[in-house]
């Protein structure tokens, strides 16, 4: 039987036939994304070759989260291609996110930090350009084997998510008693005053975040904090951070400088600093500020480095962060730099050995890559994006 062609569903604004729109997106199409496809044997799918474009059908979520691979355009910042967007980044399945040269400028804080790649189809030797870059994202994910990514820590991963507060939160939603959660979303659609006053500050808190209200969510916190165990509220607190909200980012900065002054009264101190650290990085990463974001996490880094109330897991968690925002902006020597702490704590991370060689790749310093590449390929547990690397530079993995 022959094997089933990847599938690849194209989001992009489409507009009205014959409008300008319309002639962008055949160009992104027929001169980027087709012949740069064309040798992996994808099926490619855009909206319009299914139904009216102007509407989110159920065929279009259903390719939107099933596809083995998305590739949106991101330019112009059309509604709907933003909707199918959020719609693939809560599958963790791989996606590529595009823009049009010159267009940069205008991503919004959701998607900023997110790795986004730059195309030019205006003349010939642009697109050709832009049909190799956008290859090169592509071979990675072929020789990884179109794997979801799970470790919230690697560089590589395309869809950089929050997957570790995303699980965490989760708690909060398990931890609602079943007819109290069936009540929750009997409510969704007709959630008025009186309804939320009927409800636990958990559900209340769950159904402002549901539907993306996030000052109602914060002005829940006070309440919440008061009903439910710290780890959960540092959560719910994290989460909302997380989403680029200013005043819960000011709540956050607070709790971490009582954490500071007084580390041995935290119970859990180190998931404490990890929840707020990954938080923070989202945060910068939202508002599009990561380079504030790297001088605050670097700042933390320096506060909790000789501290004995931490643990070196939690160390390196913070330093790799510090890495991790620095790749963001091509700041490849920051970044190696603080990978580096983060592997002197942690030195057999298999993660952190592979963003440290990720930064070698890009600071083109082959004698570190080397040593970095032949230690990974003895580290027992690699994922399959570790195991790609080692097989493009020719390293066989024998842990």
């Amino acid at each position: 039987m022959a094997q089933a062609l990847k599938t690849c569903f194209v989001i992009s604004p489409i507009g009205a036939e014959g409008s300008e729109i319309r002639s962008d997106a055949n160009d992104f199409l027929e001169l980027l994304v087709e012949p740069a496809l064309e040798k992996y044997g994808f099926n490619v799918t855009r909206a319009d070759q299914i139904s009216e474009p102007t509407a989110i059908t159920t065929d279009i979520v259903r390719l939107v989260q099933e596809s083995d691979l998305c590739l949106i355009d991101l330019t112009n910042t059309n509604p709907n291609v933003f909707y199918e967007c959020g719609r693939r980044h809560e599958t963790g399945k791989p996606f590529i996110q595009m823009i049009r040269r010159g267009h940069e400028s205008s991503l919004p804080f959701d998607v900023a930090g997110i790795r986004t790649v730059t195309y030019d189809v205006s003349s010939t030797r642009a697109a050709r350009e832009s049909v190799l870059k956008l290859q090169e994202f592509i071979d990675s994910l072929v020789s990884a084997g179109f794997e979801t990514t799970t470790s919230g820590d690697s560089l590589s991963s395309i869809a950089q998510g929050i997957e570790r507060i995303e699980r965490k939160i989760n708690q909060l939603a398990s931890s609602v008693p079943l007819e109290s959660a069936g009540r929750a979303r009997r409510d969704e659609e007709d959630d008025d005053v009186i309804s939320l006053m009927m409800k636990t500050p958990r559900e209340a808190f769950l159904v402002h975040l549901r539907k993306g209200r996030l000052d109602e969510a914060y002005a829940t916190l006070d309440k919440l904090k008061r009903s439910i165990p710290g780890d959960e509220y540092m959560t719910a607190l994290a989460l909302v951070v997380s989403m680029g909200h200013a005043r819960a980012f000011e709540k956050m900065d607070s709790e971490l400088h009582e954490l500071l002054e007084h580390p041995q009264q935290v119970k859990g101190r180190d998931e404490f600093l990890t929840t707020i650290a990954e938080s923070v990085k989202k945060y910068f990463e939202n508002i599009g500020e990561a380079t504030q974001g790297i001088k605050y996490l670097i700042t933390l880094y320096d506060m909790i480095s000789g501290s004995s109330h931490f643990e070196n897991e939690a160390k390196a968690f913070v330093a790799n962060k510090v890495g991790m925002l620095a790749w963001n902006v091509d700041e490849y020597q920051l970044c190696i730099k603080y990978t580096r702490l983060a592997l002197n704590l942690c030195p057999d991370d298999a993660a952190y050995n592979f963003n440290l060689a990720l930064a070698y790749t890009e600071a083109k310093m082959e004698t570190e890559l080397h040593d970095t590449l032949k230690k990974l390929s003895r580290l027992p547990g690699l994922q399959p994006n570790h195991q790609a690397m080692l097989t493009k530079h020719g390293y066989e993995y024998a842990p």
